[in-house]
């Protein structure tokens, strides 16, 4: 679409330049439209390459907040935490979503998904999500490293 609209860019162009000289022997119309032409160009083709860029670094949409999206699902009912959460398109106009959530031990944590997934459609516009509900753990786990007394490995 971006190439077609330059090409019209440069119709014009050469068409009202084309009736500058005629009409009016200002022969130095032609190199100023090409300059227009070209600054269109070039501000079309900064555009073009932002949102590739973007989308190769998986950067996350322009115009979605990652914590905006985190803090909305987090407030979901059941939902106890959000972690992991990827917000990133691999075609501009199409965000896809990943997250790990935790529910209410007691919560349908499918349902949970199904809400989730519907408020991230109906309030970002995110169609693709892939999310990896589970129950919350009652209590957490705590791994301590317990100090180790070696023994001495000289005969005695």
């Amino acid at each position: 679409f971006q190439h077609i609209v330059t090409d019209l860019y440069a119709f014009i162009g050469t068409l009202v330049s084309g009736l500058v000289i005629v009409f009016t022997g200002f022969d130095r119309a032609d190199a100023i439209a090409s300059l227009v032409v070209a600054a269109l160009m070039f501000k079309s083709g900064v555009q073009l390459q932002r949102k590739a860029i973007r989308v190769l670094l998986e950067g996350a949409p322009e115009g979605l907040s990652p914590s905006a999206i985190g803090m909305a699902m987090a407030h979901g009912a059941h939902v106890k935490e959000v972690h992991d959460l990827h917000v990133w398109e691999l075609v501009p106009g199409n965000p896809l979503l990943t997250a790990h959530v935790l529910v209410a031990r007691d919560a349908d944590c499918h349902a949970v998904r199904r809400n989730l997934e519907q408020m991230l459609k109906e309030r970002f516009a995110i169609g693709h999500t892939t999310l990896q509900v589970d129950h919350a753990a009652d209590e957490v786990l705590s791994i301590r490293r317990r100090a180790v007394h070696h023994a001495s490995s000289e005969p005695k």
